[in-house]
């Protein structure tokens, strides 16, 4: 029965002994500077953290930075990190990212708090709270601030201000969106500029370019083609050919709605619901 008791307290001891020895259950070892060749060798381990300065060649990974990364392969954190991640291949961090990520390739971080800059792509899966610059596609779930690509995704929504061909947010574009073509999978609230503006559920705001279209119009479209599909519309359309499901004010060559609740302007103006339905110049209905 000793030998057992005996046996059994070693055993616990044991157990003990490594799951204090197990770097998942302990902050890590911080370590001031950090050297690597790649992530697998390196000076320190890379479940260590680094507060200071950490220099890779074909890349180099810690749990978190905090300070200065340069490595001309790939940056890699496991953790949140804050500083200056300066990449040729491309920064990685699996978390939040305080402060700036540079790389001639990819930078990715659950979410951002910064500027984050890349040639090649730039893509963040929460949310991005500063500037977002990706040469071909830069993507996040939520933008509140400023980004500029080729192609600019939001699984979410955009807050702020887009530049870029594409500008797209799957639930709503808020503030200023200047491309090419602009599309809001709800709604937009601002301003949306380009060749195709299209918010599916409605906009509030300047719908301006060649081509707009929305479902609730609760402010302006200029454009050559401008329409609405919502029942409820309370905004002017001014192009060369307006259409409206309900239309307030509309100003152009053609102008055509099914409902007219006041006034339109045109070289001829068709309004279903009217005394006279087919009008040069002007129709009103109230």
């Amino acid at each position: 029965m000793k030998r057992f008791l005996h046996s059994l307290s070693f055993v616990l001891a044991a157990a003990a002994t490594a799951a204090a020895a197990d770097p998942s259950t302990n902050a890590p070892v911080v370590r001031r500077v950090q050297l690597g060749m790649t992530r697998a060798v390196q000076l320190h381990s890379r479940d260590d953290a680094v507060s200071g300065i950490r220099l890779g060649l074909l890349g180099c990974e810690s749990r978190g930075i905090d300070g200065l990364s340069v490595c001309l392969g790939g940056n890699v954190s496991t953790a949140d990190s804050s500083g200056l991640l300066l990449a040729g291949l491309g920064n990685g961090v699996d978390g939040t990212h305080r402060g700036v990520m540079l790389s001639l390739g990819v930078n990715y971080a659950r979410a951002l708090d910064g500027v984050s800059l890349s040639l090649l792509f730039g893509g963040h899966v929460e949310a991005v709270r500063g500037v977002q610059m990706g040469g071909l596609c830069s993507m996040n779930s939520t933008l509140s601030g400023v980004a500029a690509s080729a192609v600019n995704l939001a699984t979410y929504r955009q807050d702020g201000v887009v530049l870029g061909l594409a500008n797209a947010a799957f639930d709503q574009q808020n503030g200023v969106a200047v491309g090419l073509v602009n599309w809001a999978g709800r709604k937009a609230a601002g301003v949306q500029a380009g060749a195709f503006n299209q918010a599916v559920d409605g906009m509030d705001g300047l719908q301006l370019g060649l081509f707009n279209t929305a479902g609730e119009l609760r402010g302006v479209q200029v454009g050559a083609m401008n329409r609405t599909s919502a029942p409820d519309s309370a905004g002017a359309q001014i192009g060369l050919v307006n259409g409206a499901h309900h239309a307030a004010l509309q100003i152009g060559l053609l102008n055509l709605a099914r409902h007219l609740e006041g006034v339109q302007i045109g070289l001829l103006n068709y309004a279903e619901d009217a005394a006279v339905p087919c009008l040069p110049i002007l129709n009103a209905r109230f």
